[in-house]
């Protein structure tokens, strides 16, 4: 996201929601906005503060020729409120307008998708129609009208983080790739099940973990019963593609110094990976770290293999 300037800015529901209502002060975007819920009159009204009693606050409320829609947005894993949808189809329900629609914009990958249709199916008014629609279609409905965002700087910057968010492009492998992406499954498989297993190790020897699966990694955080951080240890796919190792324990200058420093004495041969972050103030981080793939890699080794080791590696950073 940091071909943006909205980079940093815009990282939950409640910060995605408030830009695009914030964007409805264009009326190019407006149309466009409109057009993909199938509203093409220019005669219309776009409300992003109307407050229901009781019944919620949709996201946006669009008027038009004796209609109404009322529109909510939803982004990663925010939850639907007590309102979503049975307030909203009972607020519609008492207004005068010919037409009452009632959409949800969300992710394809939605994490309460299946409870948004759950509920959609359970409504108790069937007379006021209910429609998902996706935000990538809606992003490609953007693509379409590129040369309006091209003509506006803010509209441009907005367009590139819809493209962030949710903007893809076809991806063809070849034969050697496809081998390869056959082989790292395999590892990636064996990989998570380690981490299952490190984790409820780490938990019966009295540490606590948080597990980070993401775009970038995909491992365990490892603290003490007082929050105290001890380290990472997973597939940090960066370290992965610049230097080749897979499954790695890591610990940066930017936690304890005491740690760090014991670790680096200790494990002399320790490797490190120098994190790109220059718009961050306090300078790079430093990682170090050591590599398990001779374990992951051999078929005779499992996750014990690399626990006793990892448990070394903590108690020698604590003394």
């Amino acid at each position: 996201m940091r071909n943006t300037v909205f980079y940093n800015l815009v990282n939950d529901e409640d910060d995605f929601t408030e830009l695009l209502c914030n964007m409805m002060k264009y009326e190019d975007f407006q149309n466009i906005f409109s057009e993909f819920f199938g509203i093409k009159t220019s005669e219309k009204k776009i409300d992003t503060q109307y407050i229901i009693k009781k019944n919620g606050k949709p996201d946006l409320v669009i008027s038009y020729d004796n209609g109404i829609e009322f529109i909510e947005a939803k982004v990663g894993d925010s939850r639907l409120t007590k309102n979503q949808p049975e307030g909203y189809i009972r607020e519609l329900g008492n207004r005068l307008e010919k037409t009452k629609k009632l959409y949800f914009i969300i992710p394809k990958n939605y994490y309460f998708k299946k409870d948004l249709e759950k509920r959609k199916k359970n409504v108790i008014d069937k007379n006021i129609p209910i429609d998902i629609k996706y935000w990538e279609s809606f992003f490609e409905h953007c693509k379409r009208n590129f040369n309006i965002f091209n003509k506006n700087k803010i509209l441009f910057e907005y367009y590139n983080l819809l493209k962030s968010w949710f903007g893809y492009e076809t991806v063809i492998f070849n034969k050697k790739e496809q081998k390869i992406m056959k082989e790292n499954g395999k590892v990636m498989y064996k990989v998570g099940k380690w981490l299952e297993s490190i984790s409820s190790l780490l938990e019966q020897n009295g540490y606590t973990v948080d597990r980070s699966d993401g775009l970038q990694e995909i491992g365990i955080y490892i603290y003490n019963k007082s929050g105290v951080f001890y380290g990472w240890i997973g597939v940090w796919f960066p370290v992965w593609k610049k230097y080749g190792h897979c499954f790695i324990y890591t610990i940066s200058n930017k936690v304890r110094k005491r740690y760090y420093n014991n670790f680096i004495n200790i494990y002399k041969n320790c490797h490190e990976y120098v994190e790109d972050i220059d718009d961050k103030p306090e300078g790079k981080a430093v990682y170090k770290y050591i590599c398990f793939d001779d374990h992951i890699f051999n078929k005779e080794n499992d996750e014990s293999v690399v626990f006793k080791e990892l448990s070394d590696i903590l108690k020698s950073i604590k003394k």
